[in-house]
């Protein structure tokens, strides 16, 4: 007969039934928040996704202040996809944090994803109000002015967060997508060329220097409809729309 191989989740949870019997552990009712997420990245790992939820969830309630609990939980029902349960996690848990302005980052990202830019703007602008260099807000808040068609004022931002992280890769390829967006793709090139030039290039790097060759192409390469494509294809009408110009 061939058996199924348990998952790491179902093995740490035996585990656990094991030494509560025995006397060693406490019962999974007194287990503490810090426990119940070590249980919930296992679950995690192992693909069982609604142990992951419950356990996370439980973390959250019995520490009711701890922003990291907090965001832990909202970050693993973003990722499932519950995107209105996430803000709402967040949003109760505002008011009680001991970290609200990690809670506000997590709601302005949130609200980005939601399709909703201009509130997650006004959420991250409370945070760049009280600490002007805070890099998340900052490119955040920049994501958000892009996906609103606003590059002109997204591209300072991410200028901003450059000079506070000069090696970060992630801020380069965003600036570029955003200069590229606004039709100036030589300029968007030269933003990423010091790190297109690494021994290991960023796989969403590399993705980036595609789409720009293919805004430059005759004909896009990539598949009709593909992200590539429907990115080259914005890139070069907005290239054709206007004359060069140099970087802000």
């Amino acid at each position: 007969m061939t058996m199924r191989p348990a998952s790491l989740a179902a093995i740490l949870a035996c585990a656990f039934v094991s030494a509560c019997a025995s006397g060693q552990v406490a019962a999974p009712s007194q287990m503490s928040a810090t426990s119940r997420e070590h249980v919930a990245a296992a679950a995690e790992a192992s693909g069982d996704t609604a142990l992951a939820l419950s356990m996370y969830a439980e973390a959250a309630e019995q520490a009711p202040r701890d922003a990291s609990a907090q965001l832990r939980y909202a970050d693993m029902l973003a990722r499932t996809g519950k995107l209105q349960e996430a803000r709402k996690q967040l949003a109760d848990a505002l008011a009680r944090s001991n970290d609200p302005t990690a809670i506000r980052l997590g709601l302005g990202a949130l609200d980005v994803i939601c399709g909703k830019p201009a509130d997650g703007i006004a959420t991250l602008d409370r945070v760049l109000a009280t600490d002007p260099n805070n890099l998340k807000a900052l490119v955040n808040k920049a994501v958000a002015l892009d996906t609103m068609g606003q590059h002109a004022q997204a591209q300072p931002l991410y200028r901003q967060a450059q000079a506070i992280a000069p090696n970060d890769a992630a801020i380069a390829n965003d600036l570029a997508l955003s200069i590229a967006l606004g039709g100036r793709v030589a300029d968007a090139e030269q933003v990423i060329k010091p790190f297109a030039l690494s021994d290991a290039v960023p796989a969403r790097l590399k993705t980036t220097m595609q789409i720009l060759a293919d805004a430059t192409a005759p004909q896009a390469s990539a598949p009709e409809g593909g992200e590539i494509a429907q990115y080259a294809s914005a890139i070069r009408e907005r290239s054709l729309q206007r004359s060069p110009t140099k970087l802000p």
